[in-house]
């Protein structure tokens, strides 16, 4: 069957893997309408593996644990992230990580060197002029959130490969590049 519109994706150099989310335009996969999914294609082979098949509720950003063990979804929809295990027996687990309250929903993941997931919460400028990126601990608790001036529409994070106190993010309603300075770990 086709994709509806891949979102997001990250490649897994330890798995030789590309994995990514799969939700079509916004509103076309939904909290009435659960049908986005996640992917991998499988580098050495070229397949594409589904991961969760057509049951997501607008799937959107994506990252990877440090260590490349875990996989973590921004399900937009639901408010919420989940995770997904793989098991030695090539079976995937998938539990939720956290789940949010207020706002649209997630919609970018980063994940910190200190294993600490930073989330773009997205809300729509008519509803808030703040943007907010929460950042979550390991065990999936908030530990705190960054606000982000006239910037609530957040649809991109990437950390920075040279300097891992600089997270930059992309933002819709005004077509910015951010570059955000955060606490750093050492």
């Amino acid at each position: 069957k086709p994709l509806k519109g891949p979102n997001s994706m990250i490649l897994s150099e330890k798995n030789n893997a590309l994995f990514f989310t799969d939700s079509g335009p916004l509103g076309e996969t939904s909290i009435e309408s659960p049908q986005g999914s996640v992917f991998a294609i499988d580098l050495s082979v070229s397949m594409l593996k589904p991961i969760i098949d057509g049951k997501l509720a607008h799937p959107s950003g994506i990252a990877l644990s440090n260590d490349e063990n875990m996989i973590f979804v921004a399900e937009t929809g639901l408010n919420r992230i989940l995770r997904i295990v793989c098991h030695s027996s090539g079976v995937y687990h998938t539990s939720v990580f956290h789940q949010f309250s207020g706002r649209f929903g997630p919609t970018a993941l980063a994940m910190h060197p200190d294993g600490k997931l930073y989330v773009a919460r997205f809300d729509f400028t008519e509803c808030s002029k703040t943007g907010i990126i929460s950042i979550i601990s390991p065990e999936g608790v908030l530990e705190e959130e960054l606000s982000v001036q006239d910037c609530s529409e957040i649809t991109g994070l990437y950390f920075s490969k040279m300097q891992e106190d600089i997270l930059y993010a992309t933002e819709s309603s005004t077509n910015s590049l951010l570059k955000i300075q955060v606490n750093s770990a050492a």
